[in-house]
Parts: C-alpha cells; structure tokens; sequence
C-alpha cells in the first residue's frame, strides 16, 4: 500500500524516528540522512522536506515545525522555525542557556515553546512572535507535565501540587 512505500524509501538509523499526528493528520520522519518528511496522510503525498544536517531533535505544533541543531557551544541553543503547511523557513533563534545546567526538556505546546534547564524555572516563548512570558510559581527539579490540547492547558505534576495554567503562564 502507499504508506509502505512511503517508509521503503527511507533511510532508518539511529537516531530517526516517525511521529504520527492525528491532529494535522501528517506523519512527520526524521531519516537517517539528516531529512525531516511531512507527509499527509489524507493522500499520502509528501507536503514537504526540511534537510537539516544538524538537526538532534524536532518539534511541531499545528502551524510550526521546530528543528533543533547542534552547535559547537553548549550555551547555545540553535533553533529553525518552519511554517508547519508550506515547509518554508520563518526564522532561526539563538538562545543563551546557562553554562553547567543541562536543559531538562524542550517542548511545543501550540506555538508555545516550554524550555526547563535544571536550576530554572520553566520559560515560555511564543515560536511566532518571539514573545518571552516568566511564570512565577515554585516548581522543583523532578516534574512531569501533560498538554490538553483542547483545553490549551499544561499541568504540571511537582510531588504532590498539581499546577494548572495557560500557554501565556497564567
């Protein structure tokens, strides 16, 4: 069928990965070859390909793909914003992230960026605006959290607090 020969033709190594999002309605490939896919799954067509040497990891929202690169300094992170419908490049972002405090996670929520480096609190970035938003609450170092995203709430689990709030850290 069309969706085995989608996944004929790639390349899996480590560190690729399929991602299906029922959302959108597109599987997402990140190939050996150092090639992002999105493809429909209405049709099976190909929407489009972001070729990206040095992309370690991706995110996606419904309207933006995040590649994140390696880059030579640890206090850098490097991240490529793509328009989630065309595949076209919206800009790149360099963000200065503490020298000795590993980033725990790095997450999209929406087009909300949620970035935790151990010793931090969480920090919220819109991916489309660029816009910085501090939530002020006492979250410790061991957390979980879940996105609704038909609520457009994150919850995060600290022992034993649940905290509640929107994308814009209210």
């Amino acid at each position: 069928n069309d969706f085995t020969k989608i996944l004929e033709r790639e390349s899996f190594l480590a560190p690729s990965f399929i991602e299906y999002d029922e959302f959108n309605c597109i599987l997402m490939i990140k190939n050996s070859l150092g090639s992002v896919k999105v493809i429909s799954m209405e049709n099976y067509q190909e929407r489009f390909e972001i070729t990206e040497r040095n992309c370690v990891d991706v995110r996606k929202s419904e309207d933006c793909v995040i590649i994140v690169k390696s880059t030579e300094s640890e206090e850098i992170l490097q991240l490529d914003i793509y328009n989630n419908r065309n595949g076209k490049k919206v800009f790149e972002l360099e963000l200065t992230i503490m020298e000795g405090y590993p980033l725990s996670f790095l997450e999209l929520f929406k087009n909300t960026l949620f970035i935790k480096q151990e010793g931090f609190k969480p920090l919220f970035i819109n991916a489309i605006t660029l816009e910085t938003v501090k939530v002020n609450y006492p979250i410790g170092e061991n957390i979980f959290f879940i996105y609704s995203n038909s609520k457009n709430l994150i919850f995060i689990f600290d022992r034993e607090i649940v905290y509640i709030f929107n994308l814009r850290g209210e």
